[in-house]
């Protein structure tokens, strides 16, 4: 591991950045393809929580730089003193990390002023990253990188950073919505580099869009293919890109708004209530049989005394966008689910009816209609939008009564 206390290596560091940058900006500033830079990639040391060289050792000894201690509102002190014995050297090292990386992305921005980020290798403070080991910095994952718990500290010594962002792709979904929660503040927009492949990627992109206004989305490892097909790992998020790609315009305007929700199938949920102003929608999951079920354990027999693995269980899929285009309309996409409507607890009305429904397609940023089907409006049943197993979009008109 190199240390963020040696100077030669920073120095060395900086001037292979510079020299990337440079480049770059001679053969691309014209077309822009490039459009931010991670300047490091899941930063921090394994094998030891800090440098423990004479050097780094009387530093961590010393007293906390005043500007930190100003920064996050502590007393001054030791680091110890200051963070406690259990945070001390991992703030140590977080704080030299990240003041090393921050001169390296100043240096690259005064030759070639990219958006700059650093991606974190998550762990620590009960966000259950590492659930089969001890979850400890230096040893699951790096020390003194950008985790959750670090934030604060990598804000106030690197500005030079825009971007801090957490790599999930081996998250399942509850635990990528804790961890990236953390990540939505106004001083960090939300980006995330490295999402799970399979439904796991294909579920979090609609929790990234709804509730985290994500700017970008990618998953773990798409490039790695051995031709220009995705390879099955990646169909589902594949099919969400599809999907959503042509409304972006839209999307980001109801992102920026607050009118986007989103509601996804785990193991367990088979539906989710969406609250807006006027309409009370129930997502219901439409899942395939045996979903939501575990198979049987195999009892050993004489015939086959050791223990099997049950076979896998398909991931629930069901997943759903919904946007609040105007008091009375709504667009809907999504996979695998149905959509019923009924007007807000409280607002005087008992019963919503469609007056239009269209499902369609957006082409430069225009909606088209083709088809109006998938819909039900029973005389004693709310009204009910359903979306396949393959996608669609819906915009649906409604009134109260």
């Amino acid at each position: 591991m190199l240390s963020p206390h040696s100077r030669a290596t920073l120095e060395a560091d900086k001037k292979a950045y510079v020299a990337m940058m440079t480049h770059l900006r001679q053969v691309d500033e014209a077309d822009r393809t490039v459009i931010m830079m991670q300047v490091e990639n899941e930063p921090g040391l394994l094998g030891s929580i800090r440098d423990y060289s004479p050097d780094a050792t009387k530093l961590f000894n010393g007293s906390v730089p005043a500007s930190l201690v100003t920064a996050l509102k502590k007393k001054p002190g030791t680091w110890t003193e200051v963070f406690g014995s259990r945070l001390a050297e991992e703030s140590f090292t977080a704080y030299y990390l990240s003041s090393y990386i921050d001169e390296i992305a100043k240096a690259g921005k005064q030759v070639y002023p990219l958006v700059t980020y650093v991606n974190a290798w998550e762990g620590g403070e009960d966000t259950a990253d590492a659930f089969d080991s001890f979850d400890r910095p230096g040893e699951s994952y790096p020390s003194g990188g950008p985790v959750s718990h670090m934030l604060d500290l990598w804000k106030a010594v690197a500005p030079d950073i825009d971007i801090l962002s957490a790599d999930t792709s081996v998250q399942p979904v509850v635990n990528f919505r804790m961890i990236n929660s953390r990540y939505v503040r106004p001083d960090n927009p939300y980006w995330s580099p490295e999402a799970g492949r399979t439904m796991s990627g294909a579920r979090a992109f609609f929790y990234a869009l709804a509730e985290y206004s994500t700017i970008g989305f990618g998953a773990y490892g798409v490039d790695g293919g051995a031709g220009p097909e995705l390879t099955a790992t990646y169909v589902d998020l594949g099919a969400d890109f599809r999907l959503v790609t042509a409304a972006m315009p839209v999307v980001t305007e109801l992102q920026s708004a607050g009118k986007l929700r989103a509601a996804i199938a785990d193991d367990v949920i088979r539906g989710k209530n969406l609250i807006f102003d006027r309409y009370h929608l129930l997502v219901r999951f439409l899942a395939a049989p045996n979903s939501f079920t575990q198979p049987p354990t195999p009892v050993p027999t004489p015939q086959s005394p050791v223990y099997a693995p049950p076979p896998q269980v398909p991931t629930p899929g069901a997943r759903v966008l919904v946007g609040e285009l105007g008091p009375d309309e709504f667009l809907i996409m999504g996979f695998n689910a149905a959509v019923d409507f009924r007007p807000t607890v409280g607002s005087g009305f008992t019963a919503a009816q469609f007056l239009q429904v269209e499902e369609g397609v957006y082409e430069n940023g225009v909606w088209k209609t083709t088809n109006r089907s998938r819909t039900y409006q029973g005389s004693y049943t709310p009204p009910s939008v359903s979306l396949p197993a393959q996608g669609a979009i819906v915009r649906v008109k409604l009134m109260r009564y």
